[in-house]
C-alpha cells in the first residue's frame, strides 16, 4: 500500500511541476519526449509497406477529428485538473484537431513583421512570458486502443502544436514539449491500456520558446498538422540514415546506409526498386553489438534525382527477428544525388552541375486554415512553381509539414530546410539570442531536431540554421554539429554573413552593384540570395537585371524571392463581401505591422499575381536568339543542366503590325542540356510582309504530361523584333477641311468637322471633345497633365508617397492663354508656373480640320534647384463616361506591365473591357497599366471614342477608379449642387500638428549657473512665437549642470497606466550633470534620468555627460568615466527606451555619425585605438560596440598618426537625425604641430557591413597656407559636401576641399561672440517653408543675451548678408535642435 501510494504522489508531482516551471526555462524544452529520428512509417507487412498507406495499416490509430475543448483568455484561469478520468467535460465544445484556435473563433489573429506578438503588452525580456493574455487550449479525447496491439510499443504523435504542448493519458503526466513545427512524439506504453483511454493535451500561447518563435507571419496557436497513435513491435528501428551519393564521373550511385535497432538482434533486409518495381540491389545484414546496422548499395548507373527529373527509388527495410519473421517493413524513397561546393569556382554543383536556384520563400499558410495545410494545397502549391518555372523553395522560417518534403522528393523542388529560429525582435546586438547561453540549448536541439527528422530527403539541399536571430557562438555550434553530423549538403545562415560557419553566402536584398562586386572579389562560396525582390503588391520591377547579372557571373546562382504567396485570410463583412484580412483587421489593441505581410507572387488564393509572369519569363530555361531571322532561322539554347529538349516542341507565330499572318511547328528539338543548336522554323524571306513591324513569337510546349504540367503546356516564351516599329509622325493631316476657333470670356470652342474642342479659359484643359454632339470627357473633368499615381506598397515602404507628393497636386498657376487660327488649323498654347517646384509647363494643342488633335507636354525644371522630387509619372488623364467600357489598343499585354517590368509580356494586338484592368491587391494600388503603346483606343459598344497615337512608344491604363481613390487618404470633401445634385469631391490628408513640433528649440544657461531651454515655434505664415524656459515646463525646474547636446529622436514609452507601448517623438536636453526625456507633442516630461539605464548610473553630477546622439532610431550617451576617459551607452527607440551597460574599452570623441541608410546604426571614433567603431547589429541596451576596422579592412589610415581630433561630420546637414547617405568629414589636427592639419574624406555607409571597401576615400595633408582653419572655433559640413564653413572670432570663411581652393573670408557677423554653427537644411516639409540654412548663434555678455541668426545660402555657396530671421533670448547661448517639422 505504501507502495501505490509514493507512485501516486510521484504523478501528482510531475503534473504540479510540469505546469510551473517548464514554459519558462529556456534550458528545458522537453521532458520524456522521445529522441528525433527520420520521418518514416513502420508497417507491419510488406504488403502495407508497398502499398504506402499509414492510414489503412493496423498499426496505425488517427486522433485527428473532434477532440473535447476548452480555451482560456489568461494562463492563470487555465484547468488544472481537466486530465483526470474522473473530470467532467461534457460541457466543453467540440473542437477538430488539427485546427487554429483563432481560425476557429477563439482569439484573433495577430500578424508582426518582426518584435513579439506580446510587444503591446510587454517589453521583451528573454525568458519572461506573462499570464494575461497568454491563451491556453486544453483536450481531452477517448479512443479505444485494439487488443492487437498488447505486447506492443504505443507512441503519440502530434504534428505540430504552437507554442508547446502537455500530455496526459489516463490522469497521468506523460511529457512536455517545445518547438512549434516539428513533431512531438511520446512513447505511451506504460500509461495505456487495451480498450478505452483518455488522452489529455494543454497547449499554450506563448512560452519561453516564444523568443525563437517572431517570424513574420501570422502569430496564431493551436495544433496544426496531424495526431495519432501508432504501434511497434519493442524490437524495431529506430532510426534510418540514407545518404546517396555518385563516383567522380557522376554515373554510378551508392546508397549509404545507418539504421539503428531497438536491440541487438534480429536481420535487416534492403531491398532497392526503382520506379517500375524491380528489384535493382538487395542485401541482408545484422545489427552489431551497438544494434547498429551499416551497408553500402552500389548501383550501376542509377536515374539521377534533381528537381528536374526527380526519379525516386524505394528502399524497403524489412526487420525481422532470430526466426526470420517480419516484424516491421520501412519503405523509404531515396534519390540518387550528389551536392558539392567547389570552392575553386565559388560554385555549388548538384550531380556535377552549376545549377541556378530560380526559387521563392514560402510560409505554410491557408487562407481558411491558417497553419493548418491540406496535401491538395500543398500540390495546388507545388503545381503553380512548376508552372511558373520555379525550380527552388525555401522553408521560411522552420520545417514544414513532413508530407511538403515527400512531394519536393516526387515532383522535384530543391529545398532550404530551415530550422525553427528567428530572434529578430531581440535585435541583432549584444541581446540577441544567439550570443545568450541560457538559449545554446534551444537553438541546437531545433536544428539537431531538423535535421535528424528529415535527413533522408533528396529535395533538401541545404541546410539552414534560422532566420534573422543575429549571429553569435550557438549558431556556431549548429553549424559545427550538422556539418559532423550530414556531411553531404551545405549549411547555410544568413546573419552570418561572409563568416565562416556558412557554406553559402546568402544575404537578404543585396543590390546589383553588391552582388557584382561579390561576384569579382573572389570569395570561395556561390552567391544565392535568401531573400530578394520583395514581391508586395504591384512589384518586382527590375527584376530583369538581377537575373542578367546571376546569368553573367557563374558565382552567381541564383535566389529566393520574398515570397511566395499573401498571407491574407479570408475575412467577410458586414454586407457579406470576402475580404483578405491582414494585420490589424481584428481588433485595435494588438501590435500589427498592418498587410506587411501580403508580399506574394500569387494571391491567398493561389491565383497568380501580375508580377508572377515576370518570375515566369525570367526564370524559363529555353531561350531563343536571333540567328537569320529573316531567313526564319534562330538559336535555341538549352538552359536546363539535365534534360534535353526532346520532350519539347517549338510554335512559332509571324506577326505583322500586332496581328498573326503565318505560323508553324517543329516537333523535333535535340538539344542537350547547356547547349545551344541553330533551329530553322519554315518560312523564308519572301514570306515576310513587305511593310510594318514584323514580330516573330516562339513558344515552347511539353509534347506530353510532366510534374504536374498538362500536355501543350508553355514553359518557355520569346518575342524577337525582324523588321522594327516604323515610328508615328505626329504631323496632322491636311484634309482641306477647316478649324475655325469661337472664344469668348470663358471658353474657347474649337470646331473642326464633326468634332467640337472646349477649352476652358481659367484652367486652360480641354474641358470637352464631342462628336456630332456626342461627348467624350465626363462633366466637371478635363483633359489635363499628370505627374502622379497610385503609391504601390513598396512605394510607401520607402516614403515615396511623401517623397514625390509636391507632384501629386502641383500647384499649377496659368499664366498664359492663347489661341489662334492658323490656316487650316487652330493652335491653343497655354503656359503654367509650378512654384513649389520650380518649373514651367508648356502645353501646345494644335488641331486640324478633321478634328485631330496633336498634343505637345514640355516641362521646363530649373537645373539649378536643389532636392527636386522625382516624379512617379509623365503624361496626361481624363475622365470619360462609363459607357466608355472597351479598349482596343497595339501594344504589350494581356496582362498589366510596365517599363521596368514588361519582358514576360508581348506585344500585339489586344481588346478588354475596363472592368477587367484593375487587378484586385490586398491593398488597393496602382494597376492596369499597359506599355509600349504603339496605338490604344478607348471606345463604346459601337465603337465611338477615342485614338491616341505617339511618336513613341508610350504607357497608358484605363481604370474604373480615379488614382485618387488609391493609397491613404484621410477623408472626402464633398460638395453637392444644391439644385442639380452633381457632385464634386477630392480626397485628401489630414496631418494634424502641434505647433510645438515645428521650429527650434534651444539651451541655455540660466544666471544660477543651470540649463533651460527655449523654444521657437513656426507659424503657418514662416514667423516664430517663443516659448520661454521649457524645461522648467515640463520637469518643474531647469536642469543641474551645463548645456551640453539637445537631441531630437524617438522614444519608446511603456506607458503602464494604459497598459500599451508607444513609440513618441523626444526632445533630450542633456547637460552635464542630467538628461531629460521630453515629449515634442505634449512637452510633458516621460522619464527620469534613473529609468533612462538599463544598469544604474552614478548618482547625477558624479560623471560628466558630454552629450547625446542619434542616428535614425539608434542614440549614444558620451560622458567621462571615473578614468577620465569618454565612455558610451547606447539605446535604440525600436527596441528600449534604456541605455544600455557602460563600456571600459573605448573612449569616444563625442560626435557619431550614422553607417547605414536611415542611420540605425551608429558610428564613432575611438581616441584610445585610433580606430572608428559601429554597433554591432541593431543598437540595443547591451549592445557591444564592435571594431569593425579589422582584418578585413586593414588598418584605419589615420591609426597611429599621433593626431587629435577636431571635427567630425557628414555632410547631409538633415534635420533631426544624421543621415548615412552624405559623405563623412573627419579633420585632425597633429599634436605636435598644431597648424598641421590632416583631412579624411569617407563614406559612413561603407561601414555597415563588413566587405572589402577602403576605409578612406582621400586624406589630404593641408598645407601650412591653410594655417586659419586649424586655428578655427567652429566647423560645419554643407549638405552637398565638398564645402566647409568654419569661424575665427566673428569671421565666417568657407574653404573648398575637393578642389582645394583657397579659404574665403565671406562674412563678419556683427554683435557678440559666436558661441555655436551649424549648417542646417529642411525639405520635408511644404516647399515654402523649407530652408537652407547657416545658422549662427551669439551671445552678448553685457546684457547676458542670445541671438539665434538664419542665414540663406546663396547659389555660390555664400550666406546671404541679411540674416532671414533673427530670434533672441536670455542667457548663454548652450545647444540648438531643429524639429522634423521645422
Amino acid at each position: 500500500m505504501k507502495k501505490l501510494l509514493l507512485c501516486l504522489g510521484l504523478c501528482l508531482s510531475v503534473t504540479t511541476f510540469a505546469q510551473k516551471k517548464e514554459w519558462l526555462d529556456p534550458e528545458l524544452n522537453a521532458i520524456n519526449r522521445a529522441p528525433a529520428r527520420a520521418d518514416y512509417f513502420a508497417y507491419p507487412s510488406r504488403e502495407m509497406a508497398e502499398q504506402g498507406v499509414r492510414e489503412e495499416s493496423s498499426n496505425f490509430l488517427s486522433l485527428n477529428g473532434m477532440w473535447k475543448f476548452n480555451w482560456v483568455k489568461d494562463q492563470t484561469e487555465r484547468p488544472v485538473n481537466f486530465y483526470r478520468l474522473d473530470f467532467e467535460d461534457q460541457y466543453w465544445v467540440d473542437f477538430p484537431v488539427p485546427g487554429i484556435w483563432e481560425m476557429n473563433g477563439y482569439g484573433d489573429p495577430l500578424y508582426r513583421n518582426s518584435g513579439y506578438a506580446w510587444s503591446n503588452q510587454f517589453t521583451p525580456d528573454p525568458p519572461k512570458i506573462e499570464t494575461v493574455n497568454n491563451h491556453v487550449g486544453s483536450y481531452r479525447k477517448t479512443v479505444e486502443i485494439p487488443a492487437s496491439w498488447k505486447g506492443q510499443q504505443v507512441f503519440l504523435h502530434v504534428g505540430s502544436a504552437t507554442s508547446n504542448l502537455y500530455v496526459w493519458v489516463n490522469g497521468k503526466f506523460v511529457g512536455y514539449s517545445e518547438d512549434s513545427k516539428l513533431a512531438a512524439e511520446f512513447d505511451i506504453t506504460g500509461y495505456v491500456r487495451p480498450g478505452k483511454n483518455l488522452i489529455a493535451m494543454q497547449v499554450y500561447r506563448w512560452c519561453d520558446g516564444s523568443y525563437l518563435e517572431d517570424q513574420d507571419f501570422w502569430r496564431l496557436s493551436g495544433i496544426a498538422r496531424g495526431a495519432w497513435l501508432y504501434a511497434r513491435n519493442p524490437l524495431h528501428l529506430k532510426d534510418i540514415f540514407i545518404t546517396p551519393d555518385l563516383d567522380e564521373a557522376y554515373r554510378d550511385g551508392s546508397l549509404n546506409v545507418v539504421a539503428q535497432v531497438s536491440r541487438n538482434s534480429g536481420t535487416v533486409e534492403l531491398e532497392l526498386k526503382d520506379k517500375a518495381g524491380n528489384i535493382v540491389e538487395k542485401t541482408s545484414v545484422k545489427p552489431d553489438g551497438k544494434g547498429i546496422v551499416r551497408t553500402e548499395m552500389a548501383v550501376k548507373n542509377p536515374a539521377k534525382w534533381s528537381a528536374e527529373e526527380p526519379n525516386l527509388y524505394t528502399l524497403l527495410l524489412t526487420l525481422k527477428n532470430n526466426a526470420g519473421k517480419v516484424l516491421e517493413v520501412v519503405p523509404q524513397r531515396v534519390g540518387f544525388r550528389k551536392i558539392e561546393l567547389k570552392k575553386e569556382l565559388g560554385q555549388v554543383w548538384v550531380n556535377g552541375q552549376p545549377v541556378l536556384f530560380k526559387g521563392a520563400d514560402r510560409h505554410e499558410l491557408d487562407p481558411l486554415t491558417g497553419y493548418q495545410v491540406s496535401r491538395e494545397r500543398m500540390i495546388e502549391d507545388i503545381r503553380v512553381m512548376k508552372e511558373n518555372n520555379l525550380n527552388a523553395v525555401r522553408t521560411c522560417h522552420y520545417p514544414d509539414d513532413p508530407e511538403w518534403y515527400n512531394l519536393c522528393d516526387e515532383y522535384g523542388l530543391y529545398v532550404v530546410c530551415e530550422a525553427n529560429i528567428e530572434s529578430h525582435g531581440m535585435g541583432y546586438g549584444e541581446r540577441t539570442l544567439a550570443k545568450e547561453p541560457a538559449y545554446a540549448k534551444a537553438h541546437l536541439e531545433r536544428n539537431q531536431r531538423m535535421v535528424e527528422t528529415f535527413k533522408n530527403h533528396p529535395s533538401i539541399i541545404f541546410w539552414s540554421l534560422g532566420n534573422e536571430a543575429g549571429d553569435g557562438p550557438n549558431f556556431v555550434a549548429c553549424y559545427d554539429w550538422i556539418k559532423q553530423r550530414d556531411g553531404s549538403r551545405p549549411v547555410q545562415y544568413e546573419q552570418a554573413g561572409r563568416r565562416a560557419h556558412t557554406d553559402i553566402v546568402c544575404p537578404m536584398y543585396a543590390d546589383l552593384n553588391w552582388m557584382e562586386n561579390f561576384a569579382k572579389s573572389g570569395d570561395s562560396r556561390p552567391l544565392i540570395q535568401c531573400e530578394y525582390a520583395h514581391a508586395m503588391g504591384n512589384s518586382l520591377g527590375g527584376f530583369k537585371e538581377y537575373w542578367d547579372l546571376i546569368r553573367k557571373y557563374p558565382n552567381l546562382q541564383g535566389g529566393f524571392i520574398w515570397d511566395f504567396v499573401d498571407q491574407g485570410l479570408r475575412k467577410y463583412t458586414a454586407d457579406g463581401a470576402m475580404i483578405y484580412a491582414y494585420g490589424g483587421d481584428y481588433n485595435r489593441y494588438d501590435a500589427s505591422d498592418k498587410n506587411f505581410n501580403c508580399n506574394g507572387l500569387i494571391s491567398p488564393d493561389r491565383v497568380p499575381n501580375p508580377h508572377m509572369y515576370e518570375v515566369r519569363k525570367m526564370y524559363q530555361s529555353i531561350w531563343t536568339t536571333p540567328a537569320a531571322l529573316r531567313k526564319g532561322i534562330v538559336d535555341v539554347y538549352n538552359e536546363y543542366f539535365f534534360t534535353d529538349l526532346s520532350d519539347y516542341y517549338l510554335e512559332w507565330q509571324l506577326l505583322q503590325n500586332g496581328e498573326p499572318v503565318r505560323q508553324g511547328v517543329v516537333m523535333d528539338l535535340q538539344i542537350a542540356p547547356q547547349q545551344t543548336q541553330p533551329v530553322v522554323l519554315g518560312y523564308k524571306e519572301t514570306d515576310l510582309p513587305a511593310e510594318g513591324e514584323i514580330l516573330l513569337n516562339v513558344t515552347y510546349r511539353l509534347k506530353q504530361a510532366r510534374q504536374l504540367l498538362p500536355a501543350g503546356y508553355a514553359v518557355a516564351e520569346e518575342q524577337l523584333e525582324i523588321t522594327p516599329y516604323p515610328l508615328f509622325q505626329v504631323e496632322l493631316a491636311e484634309t482641306g477641311q477647316k478649324a475655325s476657333l469661337y472664344e469668348d470670356l470663358v471658353h474657347a470652342v474649337v470646331s473642326a468637322g464633326e468634332v467640337q474642342v472646349t477649352f476652358g479659359k481659367w484652367s486652360g484643359w480641354i474641358e470637352g471633345i464631342s462628336l456630332n454632339g456626342y461627348e467624350m470627357i465626363e462633366y466637371g473633368y478635363a483633359l489635363r497633365p499628370n505627374f502622379w499615381r497610385a503609391p504601390t506598397d513598396n512605394d510607401f515602404g520607402a516614403n515615396l508617397h511623401r517623397r514625390f507628393v509636391d507632384w501629386k497636386n502641383p500647384g499649377l498657376k496659368l499664366k498664359s492663354f492663347e489661341a489662334e487660327e492658323q490656316g487650316n488649323r487652330v493652335q491653343v498654347v497655354t503656359t503654367y508656373e509650378l512654384p513649389r517646384l520650380a518649373a514651367v509647363l508648356t502645353m501646345t494643342y494644335l488641331i486640324g480640320g478633321n478634328g485631330e488633335i496633336r498634343i505637345s507636354e514640355q516641362l521646363a525644371v530649373d537645373k539649378e534647384k536643389k532636392d527636386m522630387p522625382h516624379l512617379f509619372r509623365f503624361g496626361m488623364q481624363l475622365v470619360m463616361p462609363g459607357r466608355f467600357d472597351r479598349i482596343d489598343y497595339y501594344g504589350r499585354g494581356p496582362v498589366e506591365n510596365y517599363d521596368d517590368r514588361n519582358e514576360s509580356q508581348r506585344l500585339g494586338r489586344y481588346r478588354q473591357l475596363v472592368k477587367d484592368q484593375y487587378y484586385p491587391y490586398i491593398r488597393p494600388q496602382e494597376s492596369g497599366t499597359k506599355s509600349d503603346i504603339r496605338w490604344w483606343k478607348l471606345t463604346d459598344i459601337d465603337g465611338r471614342g477615342l485614338a491616341i497615337r505617339s511618336d513613341v512608344p508610350f504607357s497608358a491604363s484605363a481604370l474604373n477608379y480615379l488614382p485618387e481613390d488609391f493609397g491613404r487618404n484621410d477623408f472626402r470633401f464633398v460638395v453637392v449642387h444644391k439644385e442639380t445634385g452633381l457632385k464634386a469631391w477630392v480626397d485628401t490628408y489630414c496631418n494634424v500638428y502641434s505647433k510645438t513640433e515645428r521650429g527650434f528649440y534651444v539651451l541655455k544657461q540660466t544666471v544660477d549657473g543651470r540649463t533651460d531651454m527655449d523654444a521657437y515655434l513656426r507659424e503657418p505664415d514662416g514667423s516664430y512665437t517663443k516659448m520661454e524656459d521649457v524645461i522648467t515646463l515640463a520637469v518643474g525646474a531647469p536642469l543641474d549642470g551645463d548645456p551640453k547636446s539637445l537631441d531630437y529622436n524617438k522614444y519608446r514609452w511603456d506607458n503602464r497606466d494604459e497598459n500599451s507601448l508607444e513609440v513618441k517623438n523626444a526632445l533630450f536636453p542633456t547637460t552635464s550633470e542630467d538628461v531629460a526625456v521630453i515629449d515634442l507633442v505634449s512637452l510633458k516630461h516621460l522619464v527620469s534620468y534613473e529609468d533612462l539605464f538599463v544598469e544604474a548610473m552614478p548618482i547625477k553630477g558624479e560623471r560628466k555627460i558630454k552629450g547625446m546622439f542619434s542616428s535614425g532610431s539608434s542614440s549614444m550617451l558620451i560622458y567621462e568615466g571615473n578614468d577620465g576617459k569618454n565612455k558610451v551607452r547606447t539605446r535604440t527607440a525600436h527596441e528600449h527606451s534604456t541605455f544600455g551597460f557602460e563600456y571600459e574599452d573605448y573612449n569616444p570623441f563625442p560626435c557619431p555619425l550614422g553607417t547605414e541608410e536611415g542611420g540605425n546604426k551608429l558610428m564613432l571614433f575611438d581616441q584610445e585605438s585610433g580606430r572608428f567603431l559601429t554597433t554591432s547589429g541593431e543598437v540595443s541596451k547591451y549592445t557591444v560596440l564592435s571594431k569593425t576596422i579589422n582584418s578585413t579592412f586593414g588598418k584605419y589610415p589615420m591609426e597611429g598618426r599621433d593626431c587629435d581630433i577636431v571635427f567630425l561630420a557628414q555632410s547631409d546637414g538633415q534635420c533631426g537625425y544624421l543621415a548615412s547617405k552624405g559623405i563623412g568629414y573627419v579633420l585632425m589636427k597633429k599634436r605636435h604641430h598644431p597648424d598641421s592639419l590632416l583631412l579624411g574624406q569617407f563614406s559612413p555607409k561603407m561601414f555597415s557591413s563588413l566587405t572589402s571597401y577602403s576605409a578612406m576615400q582621400q586624406v589630404d595633408t593641408l598645407l601650412a597656407s591653410k594655417v586659419a582653419l586649424s586655428r578655427a572655433d567652429f566647423y560645419t559640413m554643407h549638405q552637398d559636401g565638398g564645402v566647409m564653413y568654419f569661424s575665427i572670432g566673428n569671421s565666417i570663411n568657407k574653404y573648398y576641399i575637393n578642389s582645394k581652393k583657397e579659404m574665403v573670408d565671406v562674412m563678419r557677423v556683427p554683435g557678440g561672440e559666436i558661441t555655436w554653427m551649424k549648417y542646417l537644411r529642411n525639405d520635408y516639409v511644404e516647399a515654402p517653408l523649407r530652408f537652407s540654412c547657416l545658422i549662427i548663434a551669439t551671445y552678448d555678455k553685457a546684457t547676458d543675451s542670445y541671438k539665434l541668426l538664419l542665414y540663406d545660402i546663396d547659389s555660390s555657396d555664400n550666406p546671404v548678408v541679411t540674416p532671414r530671421t533673427v530670434l533672441e533670448g536670455t542667457g548663454a547661448f548652450g545647444k540648438i535642435c531643429c524639429s522634423c517639422k521645422s
